[in-house]
């Protein structure tokens, strides 16, 4: 008898150990808490005239620095693009960052928040576009030329810091937060 009544007392503990804890109640509450988001990945649409005979459909792409080539007359240069958040377990994310230009006269984004968005390019020079989700942070760097009539647009993705997508940096961000988290 006092077999069963110390394993039910020590189940009992258990439970109440578990639903006074954060994760515990907000799981006894119907909620789960996602982990918190450590990076941004940008993925950039590939022109629809390098797959269209091959029935490949829409082609997304996030290399570390894109190219793109435009023979349009006096006129702006368009990307789509689409951000996803990684979070602290390396897992993809929903996320609705805001896209700022250093130089909206040069490049604009619309829209300016959102996952998906159309990047427009009116003349040549340097740019920057900074993501921003809450406290993570991605920056692009836009290099456009023009030579002719063709325009040609590089967007160089941040290797490091905030927004770097990299496996140990994902794995020692979410350390980090983790051991900040952490009751002392």
């Amino acid at each position: 008898m006092s077999t069963h009544l110390n394993t039910r007392r020590a189940i009992e503990v258990l439970v109440l150990a578990i639903l006074w804890s954060a994760e515990g109640s907000a799981l006894a509450a119907g909620k789960q808490v996602p982990p918190p988001v450590v990076a941004i990945t940008v993925s950039l649409k590939l022109d629809p005239r390098l797959t269209r005979s091959l029935y490949m459909g829409d082609r997304w792409v996030s290399p570390a620095t894109y190219n793109s080539l435009s023979t349009q007359v006096g006129k702006s240069i368009t990307v789509e693009a689409r951000a996803q958040g990684i979070d602290a377990l390396g897992r993809r994310r929903r996320v609705n960052p805001e896209w700022i230009s250093s130089d909206p006269e040069m490049v604009t984004v619309s829209p300016p928040r959102g996952s998906g968005v159309t990047i427009s390019v009116r003349h040549p020079g340097t740019s920057s576009i900074t993501l921003k989700s809450g406290e993570t942070i991605k920056k692009l760097t836009l290099q456009t030329v023009q030579q002719g009539e063709t325009w040609r647009v590089d967007i160089v993705q941040e290797a490091r810091g905030h927004g770097s997508t990299t496996g140990q940096s994902v794995r020692a961000a979410a350390a980090g937060r983790a051991l900040a988290a952490t009751p002392r």
